[in-house]
């Protein structure tokens, strides 16, 4: 009997719960999925200022380490666009370069020639060594710097890149302009001690800056939610409406309507819509499963309810005296349960794993 009252308690229990199970495996698996079709940084978070010279020689700490259970390791970035570096043939010409100084660029770019370790000097492209005639140990000269080249590298530019070149994507993908299809200029890679040299040669107040952080794996629907309204809380204490944070290049204050809003604008970031998105997927499939998850939990009920008529019918003349000693309904229930407690229990309990073992089987 108490198998029977157990076994019933786990069909029932795990109808009921296989449904929130369910849903939030959906939803975590929303996040990952949106999360793996774009590009970290739109998903996760930048934070971008103009730098100086100074500050980006100096350096500067992760703003985004306090959520680092929710957002993966930071990388920091500076770059210029549009700067003319000397050919080596002919002084008087130049070529149209960017420059880039961006962590662990080691471990993402096909070194050809020269020196696998970045500081000291500018890695240039084969592209660009073709056009300008340098190559490793020579110096290049970019406004009043002259700086050595210590590594050609493979050329990055095409139709795509990969995931950890996509928040530079326009300073790499190939256009089309008239028709005709035009590579961007070549990327110069640069320390930030050479960086910050190139700008004090330039005679440049500022430069694009940012810290990058994407999201971190196995990010449940409520961990997103709850990681935008933590960044959308100002420093100040106050409503992202009427902060005084400032945003982007201009240093302009953001004004926002929500949290949503705010991190959407200041962050630079889709992590509001991924949610926003990943809810309505949990509503969609919760609206499909929640009826057939009813009728199971209702027949599970059934059988609770068979069980408990089976345990009345052993208990038959104990509940009969029971009655006539003047023992109440509510008494009798009390004692069934008391009973029936250990098997209530335990069924409860199976009926839990069931749920949880068959969403991560099946789901």
């Amino acid at each position: 009997m108490l198998a029977t009252v157990a076994g019933a308690t786990a069909v029932l229990v795990a109808a009921v719960a296989a449904v929130p199970i369910f849903l939030s495996s959906v939803g975590t698996a929303s996040v990952e999925l949106q999360a793996g079709e774009r590009c970290p940084r739109d998903t996760g978070v930048t934070s971008v200022e103009p730098r100086t010279a100074e500050e980006i020689r100096a350096g500067s700490t992760n703003p985004f380490l306090p959520l680092a259970d929710r957002l993966g390791p930071g990388n920091r970035w500076a770059r210029l666009q549009l700067i003319s570096m000397a050919n080596a043939a002919d002084p008087s010409g130049f070529t149209q370069v960017s420059l880039l100084s961006r962590d662990d660029v080691e471990d993402h770019v096909d070194v050809l020639q020269g020196d696998t370790d970045l500081p000291g000097g500018i890695w240039i492209t084969d592209r660009a060594a073709g056009e300008t005639g340098l190559g490793v140990g020579d110096r290049a000269t970019i406004g009043d710097t002259v700086v050595p080249v210590t590594a050609v590298y493979r050329d990055l530019s095409g139709n795509e890149v990969d995931r950890f070149w996509c928040s530079h994507a326009d300073l790499l993908l190939i256009e089309v302009v008239n028709g005709d299809l035009r590579r961007p200029p070549p990327m110069a890679i640069a320390d930030r001690q050479t960086f910050a040299e190139i700008m004090d040669g330039l005679d440049l107040d500022a430069a694009a800056s940012a810290w990058e952080a994407p999201l971190r794996g196995d990010l449940t629907v409520g961990d997103t939610a709850a990681l935008t309204t933590e960044l959308a809380w100002c420093e100040d204490g106050r409503q992202p409406g009427v902060s005084r944070r400032q945003g982007g290049l201009s240093r302009e204050p953001v004004q926002a309507n929500d949290d949503s809003d705010f991190v959407t604008r200041y962050f630079r970031s889709a992590l509001p819509f991924v949610t926003q998105r990943s809810e309505a997927i949990q509503t969609s499939v919760g609206s499909g499963i929640w009826p057939v998850a009813t009728f199971a939990a209702l027949a599970g009920a059934g059988l609770v309810a068979a069980a408990a008529t089976l345990w009345a019918d052993r208990r038959r003349r104990e509940l009969v005296l029971l009655t006539v000693r003047g023992v109440s309904p509510a008494g009798l229930g009390v004692k069934a349960v008391l009973e029936l407690s250990l098997a209530l229990l335990a069924g409860a309990a199976g009926g839990v794993a069931l749920a949880y073992g068959g969403v991560v089987w099946l789901g």
